[in-house]
């Protein structure tokens, strides 16, 4: 009877611990899946004071993955911004939609003499290029939302190459409050230009906006050497092979 008793204790011992441990688990499972189900939901709401952006490196990873087959390309001419990032075989009318008044132009070629935009009335602007250069900041008159503009280049010939729209007044609007609720909620928080600039590149990159994701890595006066070096990246890879 006594070793039955000791038995019975024993097996009692062993079950009462299996039922501390699976207490002590089960709760750090939960808190897995919550930081996982969090972390998930940050990345798409407007809390962007608490989400951690991706590095420069991870943005242009972003790029290079969303990247199929080609810009748009016209015989020397690869044009990667703005440019939609699909298949060039796809663009046939294609209009890419952007939000920056004064959009950003990337280029990989060496015989580019002159950007130019035009609309209904005929050569809205124009600006000629260095031979060695490969991107220009638009300066002319900004941009109107919800117009379409018709980018032509030289180089040497003239050659229409992309249309181009600023989003809605609506749309316009929102996006442009959402910068600011960035803007002021990292400047809170201490944050410097860059870091700002990458918040930014990140909220674009989701709303697959990636002429203005360019925007943001070029618009850094004095890049640090992570984004020197993401924009190194940029420049060297073949947008249109």
């Amino acid at each position: 009877m006594s070793k039955l008793k000791h038995s019975h204790k024993f097996a009692l011992t062993i079950i009462g611990g299996l039922l501390v441990l699976s207490g002590t688990i089960l709760p750090l499972d939960a808190a897995n899946i919550s930081n996982k189900s969090k972390s998930f939901s940050l990345v798409n709401s407007s809390n962007y004071s608490n989400y951690i952006a991706l590095s420069w490196n991870g943005i242009w990873e972003r790029i290079r993955r969303k990247r199929v087959a080609g810009g748009s390309r016209s015989d020397n001419l690869c044009l990667v911004s703005p440019s939609l990032l699909i298949d060039r075989d796809s663009r046939a009318n294609s209009i890419e939609s952007i939000w920056h008044p004064n959009p950003l132009f990337i280029w990989q070629s060496n015989k580019l003499e002159a950007v130019s935009l035009r609309d209904g009335n005929g050569v809205y602007w124009q600006q000629e290029v260095e031979a060695t250069q490969t991107s220009l900041f638009y300066n002319g008159k900004p941009l109107q939302p919800g117009m379409t503009y018709t980018l032509v280049v030289f180089n040497p010939y003239e050659t229409e190459i992309q249309n181009i729209q600023l989003v809605t007044p609506d749309k316009h609007q929102k996006i442009a409050a959402d910068l600011a609720k960035i803007e002021n909620q990292l400047k809170s928080k201490g944050a410097n230009t860059e870091e700002i600039a990458l918040k930014k590149a990140d909220y674009f990159a989701e709303l697959q906006m990636w002429s203005d994701v360019l925007w943001q890595l070029y618009s850094i006066p004095h890049p640090s050497d992570e984004l020197k070096a993401t924009l190194e990246q940029l420049k060297s890879h073949d947008f249109c092979r």
